[in-house]
């Protein structure tokens, strides 16, 4: 998998939530971006969003397993988007991953979701991710998240900054 640390939408997150609940991650992708905004000379909370740049490819969130849930009998993960970049201002769930059993979440486990928006839901300037607990409490889950270009199979690996690849091989 391919991932640029600027996409990455959770690093390390354990989320808690109790049965029923749900818990969303404070990080988020602002969807606005700085290529944007400086072609545009600023860009607020719905602009993002609401410019048509062509069909283009599919986006995915992929959702890697890094500590392997206990206590609840499944998840379900969902994508919002908010006006407020720690995703509490007037969040929209646009995307819901099948429920899974925690038994089908190893470490290594990825939970990929694409990202669309079927339903023409007013969706807001960041995008980050959630956790519903069913059948009781989550404990011990552990994930990191990116927003990759298409559906990238394999382990995530995370590269050092500054990585010079040389221009002969």
């Amino acid at each position: 998998m391919i991932s640029d640390i600027n996409l990455q939408i959770a690093d390390s997150w354990t989320p808690t939530p109790t049965s029923g609940n749900s818990a969303v991650n404070d990080t988020t992708v602002d969807l606005a971006g700085t290529a944007l905004t400086a072609m545009t000379g600023g860009v607020s909370a719905g602009d993002a969003l609401s410019r048509n740049i062509s069909d283009g490819e599919p986006l995915y969130v992929v959702i890697n397993i890094l500590t392997a849930p206990t206590t609840a009998t499944s998840v379900t993960f969902f994508l919002q988007t908010s006006t407020a970049a720690d995703g509490t201002g007037s969040p929209v769930t646009f995307c819901t991953a099948p429920t899974i059993e925690i038994a089908q979440l190893p470490v290594g486990k990825q939970v990929k979701i694409r990202v669309d928006n079927p339903e023409n839901l007013d969706l807001q300037r960041y995008l980050g991710i959630g956790v519903t607990a069913v059948g009781g409490a989550i404990a011990a889950l552990e994930v990191d998240a990116f927003l990759v270009h298409g559906d990238q199979a394999g382990p995530g690996r995370n590269y050092p900054t500054s990585v010079v690849i040389p221009d002969t091989f």
